[in-house]
């Protein structure tokens, strides 16, 4: 196949898996909004785990050709770039202001999600009574955090009519398995035209282009100073990968876990999360100096995955 097939593939797939997750979040969350969810459980939930629909679509399709590789990168890489890109650049818009309560509820999901995630993978896979339980602790943790969180009868103004909050969430369901498909496709045929290990192309490529609804979502929310809409997003979506991305994955193929998410990234994605949390928690705000840190720290990580695995494919 020819790169400029595959570089079509590529930015085809990123689209429907960005428009498709804006179709998916502002028609679940209208109706949602009509059944008189809470707003900060809309940012946790609807928002946060509906905008990481893409990498669940594109983890479960790269592990049914058996490119484990691809899926685990979407996955760690994902994780990573919420924090490091998405969260800082909402953070160098406008500081990004947090509460103790959100931080240790929903901020401490976040990492024992991902330390859980971490333990699970040291045997070098993910297996299917594992995956299960992965998915059975997400269901919970939602069931929590409805018991905390009291309802708002409330109606937002943006609050989309019915009719068209169904169809926008139908466009959703259609668009996100298309984009999956090609962005997979495209991802996987540049890694072998340009000899690049699929492990660097999953943590880079597909790792952003999953991550561009979070990155419209909660730049939207930034500008828009709804800080607990922000956070609510990155920390949700975090959840979900590495619970029902990675379960529902590993539900359709035992996920093989190579020996380089071993020895670093799985561990630089556990660091950054802690990293990030504590940020937060001086002075319960992300300023805008720690968001500039994020994004260099972030540079850094880029050049550490990319050159040295380029250097030694």
């Amino acid at each position: 196949m020819l790169l400029l097939e595959n570089v079509a593939y590529l930015l085809i797939g990123g689209l429907l898996l960005y428009y498709g997750g804006d179709w998916i979040v502002d028609g679940a969350r209208s109706l949602a909004e009509r059944l008189h969810i809470s707003p900060l459980l809309v940012s946790m939930v609807l928002i946060g785990f509906g905008t990481s629909a893409p990498e669940l679509f594109v983890s479960m399709r790269a592990v049914t050709f058996g490119h484990f590789d691809i899926s685990m990168g979407n996955v760690v890489g994902s994780n990573i770039a919420n924090l490091l890109l998405v969260l800082a650049l909402s953070a160098v818009i406008a500081p990004i202001a947090t509460t103790r309560r959100l931080l240790w509820i929903d901020g401490g999901a976040a990492l024992v999600a991902s330390l859980a995630f971490v333990l699970v993978c040291l045997d070098g896979e993910v297996g299917r009574l594992e995956a299960v339980a992965m998915i059975v602790a997400l269901f919970a943790f939602i069931f929590y955090r409805l018991k905390v969180d009291q309802a708002d009868d409330e109606e937002d103004d943006e609050t989309i009519e019915t009719p068209k909050a169904i169809g926008l969430t139908v466009l959703g369901l259609i668009a996100l398995p298309a984009g999956a498909h090609l962005f997979v496709a495209g991802a996987v045929g540049s890694a072998t035209y340009m000899g690049v290990p699929e492990a660097v192309i999953g943590l880079t490529v597909v790792a952003v282009g999953t991550s561009l609804p979070e990155m419209a979502a909660c730049l939207s929310a930034a500008a828009k100073k709804r800080n607990d809409m922000a956070i609510g997003n990155i920390l949700g979506s975090n959840v979900f990968n590495c619970t029902i991305v990675v379960g529902g994955a590993s539900l359709l193929v035992p996920m093989q876990v190579s020996d380089r998410f071993l020895t670093s990234d799985l561990w630089l994605m556990l660091a950054f999360t802690f990293c990030a949390l504590y940020m937060m928690r001086t002075a319960f705000q992300l300023s805008r100096v720690e968001g500039g840190i994020l994004l260099a720290t972030y540079a850094g990580y880029l050049w550490f995955v990319s050159v040295p695995g380029l250097l030694l494919s």
